[in-house]
């Protein structure tokens, strides 16, 4: 590599491709072009080659020939190479690929180093274009690792041998070793005493004030005990809102244990440094301000599905970038759960790519406070409250024992923490009223008569029509922890809020309005949308009443009360005991049979508390439908969706569930495997329109032929599932769990492969340290604002027949792992299925129970998300 980087002097000048001159640049040519470098470059080259399938490289232009050639050479036959020329030949063959093309074998494209990718993408596009499949690429140096994410976009996964940052500018002259934690360095100082022995916080303001005022670093005071991190925070003692700084330590698992009086003293030296970039007079900073300290026991290596924002801080720390460390702590003002939390970490702090390799921890947290101090109340473990007690629960009874003119037995007084209550009618399942008061500390009217006096308003509360008639059901809202949030317009303000779980209430001189969390999901509003429903409320959406307008935040904690008993309602459903999968599968296959139409437009989406049905013809989601009902015993239904899909420009996602239909209701194939077989290529890639479905259609059409496929051709089939291989092991992702799955699970019961098997392992080796121990979701990031939702059915659709194939082929450990990830999973999904437990506040629930939401926090149903469901389940009967 010394041999690689070039120096600029008065004789070399080195220009940058904007024009501005430059210090060095990467000229491989200084060794590729001697035998001893070009052999060491091809042996490292190839070492990320294995990650391929692929025997074919290519390369873009001129400087990459010689390692091309070296690579050739080295791997004693095993490639071939091809160049790609920057323009057409002008004469002679006038060919773009120099080489003997194999239509049949993937390519590798080979570059020696990739700075945004551009070489790389030419190189991919022109063997695209000359009908070949791009499996991937390989470099020596990859300059910045957003490379990585701009090829995979284009379907191009990147290897690199090795990396800017911590590879080779610490090679260069006058270089310094790169840093991987640069918590860990020590802000100058002279040695000072020994820490006095005082509380934490009180001795963390002692170091900063030695430092600031002396110049001194004080001397840990003896400590046995290890930790991962200690953070201290410096807050304005008059506005908790305005940090002056923060600043801390981390020490990995890797590295030297840290002992905890150490890790205070350098968080403490580390803080007073960031003081002094903010201030010019930091003691005087310092003195008006109040200080926390926050302690990490010892980091604990976790992958995503480990993760709970209620309980868990979270650190990220970059496997490419030395020193790109990020971290969230639980309870954080605007994260709802561990996807948010990560996502947080990750991308906020961190600032990883999406591709960018990490490492991930999780660790508990310690908060201590000077004196008796105020201090914000997030950044620590979310405990329950007394919203959330069984004082709460017989409350809620009592509530609708009270609607129904009964005895109700209510506690002396409201807890001091309770800040609100309000108390929500449902009759026949509609909203009857809703009223609510603001509690002053417990010196209002006793608990008996607020909630009286709230009934009698939500009697007389006309704004949503006339009662229905039905049985009646009540939800009793609790609030706390008012923060006057302050003046904010709808674009901001809900940044820091926790959605669907946090009341929201918005004032301007008279007018004011409060809006409770699940109306948010009751009428599937954005967060915007929310904050802009709580200004039409309140009658500031006209132009004299403009913003910013004063917000201020509510935790909120509900139950409903009906005649099956009172239970916590939470993001706008009942919570109680868990359904069978024979249940939720009934439910979801009457819900489906509910909402079929024998002809015409299809259904594709219901809202419940509008009642209405959403039509739209997309013919895979149709004939994905058809193949569901085909197996649960709705033949009549799945004959009439076959029917009525358009079949002759149909896409091959589209063809292969209608060849699944076929084979389910026992017809013949109708020269679908046919028609399927001629949208592959010569290496077994599907030709598509767009590349984006190269995560869907190559699993659907090999399951389709892998169950509708009368007499296969052995060598096209494994020509199709190695394309269907590499493919997910160059470019995993979600869109390709399920179906890569239940292809290679379906192959292989039946060829009885064990190899096929293998490649279903490899799937949810992938997926399932994502998968959720708080609640059984796939953290998959596809459904906005929680990143978990009804895509937990599609990655269900595939573990299915993953577990089936595994007991059927005598693997009973790999079925037993997999089959605790969908119990777990199907517990997820139950939470979001509409069903007896909610009627009382559905307005048809003859028409929505069984139907299951997109998310935790929307209440509408996407059909399609039910299919996949009950498809899941119907795979292991």
């Amino acid at each position: 590599m010394r041999d690689g980087i070039l120096y600029a002097s008065e004789a070399q000048r080195i220009v940058r491709p904007d024009g501005t001159e430059a210090e060095w640049m990467f000229d491989s040519l200084g060794f590729s072009l001697e035998a001893e470098g070009a052999r060491l470059a091809a042996r490292a080259l190839l070492e990320q080659l294995r990650h391929f399938e692929g025997r074919q490289l290519a390369t873009y232009g001129l400087t990459a020939v010689p390692l091309l050639q070296a690579v050739v050479l080295e791997s004693g036959g095993r490639y071939r190479g091809l160049l790609v020329r920057k323009e057409v030949k002008p004469r002679g063959s006038l060919k773009r690929i120099e080489g003997r093309i194999a239509l049949d074998e993937p390519v590798v494209v080979l570059d020696d180093s990739v700075a945004s990718g551009a070489s790389v993408l030419a190189a991919a596009q022109h063997c695209r274009a000359a009908g070949l499949e791009v499996e991937g690429a390989v470099c020596l140096v990859r300059f910045d690792p957003q490379a990585t994410d701009t090829l995979a976009a284009h379907g191009v996964p990147l290897r690199a041998v090795l990396d800017l940052a911590p590879d080779v500018l610490p090679h260069l002259r006058g270089g310094a070793p790169a840093v991987h934690n640069p918590t860990r360095q020590t802000p100058g100082g002279r040695r000072g005493a020994r820490a006095p022995d005082l509380p934490e916080p009180e001795q963390a303001r002692a170091a900063m004030e030695a430092l600031l005022s002396r110049g001194e670093l004080l001397q840990p005071r003896p400590s046995r005990a290890r930790v991962g991190g200690v953070f201290i925070s410096v807050r304005d003692r008059d506005d908790l809102d305005v940090r002056h700084a923060r600043d801390g330590v981390l020490a990995f698992p890797d590295e030297a244990p840290l002992a905890r009086g150490e890790a205070l003293m350098l968080a403490a030296a580390r803080t007073a440094a960031a003081l002094r970039e903010v201030s010019d007079d930091p003691r005087a900073v310092l003195a008006r301000s109040v200080v926390a300290v926050t302690v990490f026991p010892p980091l604990e290596r976790c992958h995503p599905g480990k993760l709970d924002e209620r309980r868990f801080g979270v650190v990220v720390r970059s496997l490419e970038r030395p020193g790109r460390i990020g971290g969230a702590l639980p309870g954080m003002p605007g994260i709802r759960d561990a996807f948010g939390q990560y996502t947080h970490a990750a991308r906020r702090n961190a600032q990883l790519h999406e591709h960018e390799r990490a490492e991930l921890y999780r660790h508990r947290v310690e908060k201590s406070v000077e004196g008796a101090a105020r201090w914000q109340p997030t950044g620590v473990a979310r405990e329950a409250w007394w919203g959330e007690s069984s004082a709460a629960r017989k409350c809620a009874a009592a509530a609708l024992a009270l609607v129904h003119g009964g005895k109700a037995s209510f506690p002396q007084r409201w807890p001091a923490e309770l800040g609100g209550l309000f108390l929500s009618r449902y009759d026949g399942g509609a909203l009857r009223g809703c009223a609510g008061v603001m509690l002053d500390q417990g010196a209002d009217a006793p608990p008996a008569e607020t909630v009286e006096r709230l009934a009698h308003a939500v009697e007389r509360d006309g704004r949503f029509g006339a009662a229905r008639p039905g049985g009646s059901a009540v939800v009793l809202s609790f609030l706390r922890q008012d923060l006057v949030v302050g003046d904010y317009g709808v674009e901001d303000i809900m940044g820091p809020t926790r959605l669907g779980q946090q009341a929201m209430a918005v004032r301007q001189g008279e007018r004011s309005a409060l809006l409770l969390p699940h109306v948010m999901v009751r009428d599937n509003l954005e967060p915007q949308e929310f904050a802009q429903a709580a200004v039409d409320k309140a009658g500031l959406s006209r132009r004299s009443a403009k913003a910013p307008w004063c917000w201020t935040r509510f935790d909120a904690a509900s139950w409903l009360a009906d005649a099956l008993g009172v239970r916590p309602f939470v993001d706008g459903a009942g919570v109680g005991p868990a359904s069978s999968a024979e249940a939720l599968s009934g439910a979801w296959r009457d819900f489906l049979e509910a909402h079929h139409r024998p002809r015409g437009t299809p259904v594709v989406l219901y809202r419940p508390f509008d009642d209405v049905q959403v039509e739209e013809l997309v013919p895979h989601w149709l004939l994905h439908g058809a193949w569901v009902k085909a197996r649960a015993g709705l033949a009549r239904q799945a004959r009439e969706d076959l029917a009525r899909a358009p079949l002759d420009d149909a896409t091959p996602t589209t063809l292969a569930f209608a060849l699944l239909t076929r084979q389910a209701l026992g017809l013949t194939e109708a020269g679908l495997p046919e028609r399927l077989l001629a949208c592959l290529g010569p290496s077994g890639e599907p030709r598509l329109d767009d590349a984006a479905w190269l995560d869907f259609t190559p699993g659907q059409l090999w399951l389709a032929l892998a169950r509708g496929w009368a007499r296969p051709r052995p060598e096209v089939v494994e020509r199709g599932l190695g394309y269907l291989r590499r493919r997910w092991r160059a470019q995993p992702g979600w869109g390709a769990v399920a179906w890569v799955a239940q292809a290679a699970a379906a192959w292989a019961r039946r060829l009885s492969s064990r190899a096929h098997l293998a490649l279903c392992e490899e799937v949810f080796a992938w997926a399932l340290p994502w998968q959720s121990d708080v609640d059984g979701a796939f953290l998959d990031g596809q459904v906005r604002w929680t990143g978990t939702g009804a895509t937990t059915a599609v990655t269900l659709e595939g573990l299915a027949p993953a577990i089936a194939a595994a007991r059927a082929l005598g693997q009973p450990q790999l079925a037993r792992r997999e089959e605790r990830a969908f119990a777990r999973g199907l517990s997820f999904l139950d939470s979001l299925t509409w069903q007896a437990r909610d009627a009382s506040v559905l307005p048809a629930p003859e028409r929505a129970c069984g139907g299951l939401r997109l998310g935790p926090l929307r209440s509408d149903v996407r059909l399609d998300f039910v299919q996949h469901a009950l498809s899941a389940v119907l795979e292991l009967r």
